[in-house]
């Protein structure tokens, strides 16, 4: 009699927190959608470590699979321009696992486009953090950035 009455009491905590935290999500959600469009979940648009530029990496497929072949592109931008791609900008990316320390089993090919790098062959083949870094090269000079991405 006290397991059935202990396991009423906990169904009934448990469903009466799931409708709180329902709650909190719809108000979280709208928030969010107010702020800023959605974005698929492994594409970036970061500022470089010197400021110099905006950098989007995107990759395709998104987000970045496990031990399957994806490529990404790389686009640069002014700070304060972001709508415009810059032209002529040569980057150049490459990723590894501190925690393993290792890189990547594949050597990736940079294709040069007009308004952006086109980086092919790439392949992160271990479940985890990688850690990519894109250097460029433009109008404003050199610069690097580095960011993580996680791998399922």
């Amino acid at each position: 009699m006290k397991i059935g009455t202990a396991f009423l009491a906990v169904g009934w905590i448990g469903v009466s927190g799931c409708a709180q935290l329902e709650t909190q999500g719809v108000e979280d959600e709208r928030r969010v959608e107010a702020k800023a469009p959605e974005v698929a979940s492994d594409e970036r648009m970061l500022l470089s470590e010197d400021g110099r530029y905006l950098v989007r990496w995107r990759p395709t497929p998104n987000p970045v699979p496990r031990n399957e072949p994806f490529d990404v592109e790389i686009a640069v931008f002014l700070p304060s321009d972001p709508a415009q791609p810059l032209t002529g900008c040569a980057a150049s990316m490459s990723a590894g696992m501190p925690q393993h320390g290792h890189g990547m089993n594949r050597k990736p090919i940079h294709e040069q486009q007009e308004d952006h790098v086109r980086v092919t062959g790439l392949m992160f083949h271990m479940r985890g953090v990688w850690l990519v870094s894109v250097s460029v090269r433009g109008p404003e000079g050199k610069d690097r950035l580095q960011f993580e991405v996680e791998v399922g």
